[in-house]
């Protein structure tokens, strides 16, 4: 009989090395030789074995499947270099991770001191993806890159990543106005008493009783409370659990520092406080209220401040912690208490509203002095300033400007229209951010003040804070860094990365409910401020001299703007004290090149340069016509696309009408570094 064809039945697993799947495909072949890359839309494999038979066939018969053969693809290329990568500072150590990279047996570490030449070969064969480099001096800087090895060689090196390694010195805690002052290994007279519920002292020789715990104010960094849990005080009642304090006497305060024995990847982020009276009575610190901030001293190491909503009166104190993801266990090596000082309460008493952008009708030019001169005098005892004195000198300045009618930072109105809650329709990529036109380094620390047409002071909101990395890589693009409240919210930005470059970018807000009632404004104190253009809601017929209008503007902010960016770097970042942002001025990396442009349908996130560059020339009318009809351009060519989707504005149903969430263009093309 004639064989007019062939059957090549294969078995093996497809799809991605972490979650592989088997099928079994019989593939129709009408020569006698067939190349096969994939399977069910699955791609094959590397160096997983497949399990291959054929059969003759001529219509209706079929000769039968021959012997099984097993057959296992090979690579042909050398591994892409290694990204993710992640590099974290320890006691003379590093901890190096990253993704595993597709048909890579092995990898490489490779890392050297900062400032040397050569770097030095980890040689061991690394199959997981992790290592820990051990050995190292301790407070040293280091530059780490990661390689993949298979059977063709070995990859192009990742990017270099810097960490620095931590000493065993405990973390200086502020001593403004410290309660608690003792000798080392000595508890203050004005503790007369010090309990722990749940989990217990360690290495404290001041507890050889039952339940004390006297080595969390001993003044000494080795004895510390410990908890094997995660979770002391979030999602658990506190009841008698954590640590509890009694005073000689009541005292006012707002506020206590603690720090760990070692620090921990996962950062505390919840607390629950409770205190006693003078006449005993109990008040519990409402959860919401309460505010974790992570700090840290002039060497880098962490501490944490616990904010209270307001200044209490405290003859006894309870307070329990909890992780920010469930991972990790709680413990705390020293605890610090502070007599209350009136001057941040002043300051704040100077503004008329939310937003501090209204003054007192009693405030004057007196009246911003005094607190000026308060500001800049050191607590007599400790030599210190007030720890958060760049904060209130920042608040004065801003009350000064206002008294003085100068023009504040930008007020950013938040569209209730462009929010988390719009449903899904099948394809990624879109998000609900809103640009404040501000780009702040890693590490320092702003104040965003939040104003809504009905909420008080201290009401929470619907409002996400999200930090992003300027130039950024996939893995360290942004994080969501807090949920806002009305009013004052002080936060401190993430380091999102360890590349050696600047770290920090642009911040942005995201409306997390989809109530028409709600309008909120967002302002913020610190960081710089950068170019931004709205035209979200004008890009229609309509509009279309409101459009000029703004892009004139915008252009000219540009114009200034970029002509002072390489100067303005060396004020505010390289002469500045903070390690994350002190490099000599590179376009490519300084986070002051942030800027966005937000239409209907996307927002473009791109450097400051490169729009004005891509203007031309001619007059800002000119630049701004070309601006704005490259921008129309974009907008129609969105629709076109949300229509071959089937989406339309005028559907009766969400679910088919165009996203009310942009496509974020730009943010993600600075992973190509």
């Amino acid at each position: 009989m004639n064989v007019t064809g062939y059957e090549v039945k294969i078995k093996g697993p497809v799809g991605e090395e972490e979650n592989l799947e088997t099928v079994e495909v019989i593939v129709p072949v009408r020569g006698c030789f067939l190349s096969v890359s994939s399977l069910n839309e699955g791609k094959l494999v590397n160096k997983q074995e497949y399990e291959v038979s054929v059969q003759s066939v001529n219509g209706a018969w079929k000769s039968g499947y021959s012997q099984i053969r097993k057959v296992t693809p090979k690579v042909d290329k050398k591994p892409d270099a290694p990204d993710y990568v992640s590099v974290v500072g320890r006691y003379k150590a590093i901890d190096v991770s990253w993704k595993k990279t597709k048909d890579t047996d092995y990898f490489h570490v490779y890392y050297k001191e900062a400032g040397e030449d050569a770097f030095t070969k980890i040689e061991e064969k690394i199959e997981d993806s992790k290592y820990t480099i051990q050995d190292l001096k301790d407070k040293a800087d280091y530059d780490i890159y990661v390689t993949g090895v298979n059977s063709e060689g070995e990859s192009n090196p990742s990017k270099v990543y810097t960490a620095s390694t931590q000493d065993l010195k405990p973390a200086q805690m502020p001593k403004y106005k410290l309660l608690n002052r003792a000798d080392e290994g000595k508890v203050s007279e004005k503790i007369v008493s010090a309990k722990f519920g749940g989990g217990g002292m360690v290495d404290s020789p001041l507890d050889t009783e039952k339940d004390t715990a006297w080595g969390a104010v001993d003044n000494s960094p080795t004895s510390h409370y410990f908890m094997n849990t995660w979770d002391g005080g979030r999602y658990n009642p506190m009841g008698g659990r954590g640590l509890t304090f009694e005073f000689d006497k009541a005292y006012k305060m707002d506020r206590l520092a603690l720090q760990e024995v070692t620090p921990q990847s996962q950062n505390y982020g919840y607390a629950q406080v409770r205190y006693w009276d003078a006449a005993g009575q109990s008040h519990d610190i409402p959860r919401g209220s309460m505010r974790v901030i992570k700090k840290a001293d002039s060497e880098g190491r962490a501490y944490y401040v616990l904010k209270f909503p307001g200044a209490i009166e405290a003859k006894k104190i309870q307070f329990a912690l909890s992780r920010v993801y469930v991972y990790g266990t709680i413990s705390i090596s020293e605890v610090y208490f502070y007599e209350y000082d009136t001057i941040e309460e002043e300051i704040m008493a100077l503004y008329g509203d939310d937003l501090h952008t209204e003054l007192k009708e009693s405030v004057t030019q007196d009246t911003i002095d005094a607190l000026k001169k308060r500001v800049e005098t050191k607590d007599p005892v400790s030599k210190e300033f007030h720890p958060d004195q760049e904060y209130l000198k920042r608040e004065l300045q801003n009350a000064q400007d206002i008294l003085d009618a100068k023009n504040l930072g930008r007020t950013v109105k938040v569209y209730n229209t462009i929010n988390t809650k719009d449903v899904g329709r099948g394809f990624g990529g879109l998000n609900a951010w809103q640009p404040l036109g501000v780009t702040a380094a890693a590490g320092e620390e702003i104040t965003v003040y939040v104003g809504h047409n009905s909420k008080r002071a201290g009401d929470s909101t619907n409002l996400q804070l999200v930090s992003t990395q300027y130039h950024s890589e996939a893995a360290s693009m942004f994080q969501v860094v807090a949920t806002l409240k009305v009013g004052r919210n002080d936060i401190t930005v993430p380091k999102l990365w360890s590349m050696k470059a600047e770290a920090g970018g642009a911040l942005y807000v995201q409306y997390t409910n989809n109530n028409a009632n709600d309008q909120y404004a967002v302002r913020v104190s610190g960081g710089v401020q950068v170019p931004m253009l709205d035209l979200y809601q004008v890009m229609d017929a309509d509009h279309a001299a409101e459009r000029q209008s703004r892009a004139e503007a915008y252009i000219k902010e540009l114009e200034t703007y970029v002509a002072q960016i390489e100067k303005n770097h060396d004020e505010v970042h390289k002469n500045s004290t903070n390690k994350l942002v002190q490099y000599d001025y590179k376009a490519n990396d300084c986070i002051l090149g942030a800027s966005d442009i937000m239409l209907n349908t996307m927002m473009f996130s791109l450097p400051a340069q490169q729009i004005l560059a891509g203007t031309g020339s001619g007059s800002t009318a000119d630049k701004a016509k070309k601006l704005v009809t490259s921008m129309e351009a974009m907008e129609n060519m969105m629709y076109l696309f949300y229509q071959h989707k089937g989406l339309n504005n005028n559907a009766a149903d969400v679910k088919d009408k165009v996203p009310a969430n942009h496509l974020n263009d730009g943010r993600c093309d600075r992973g190509s570094r």
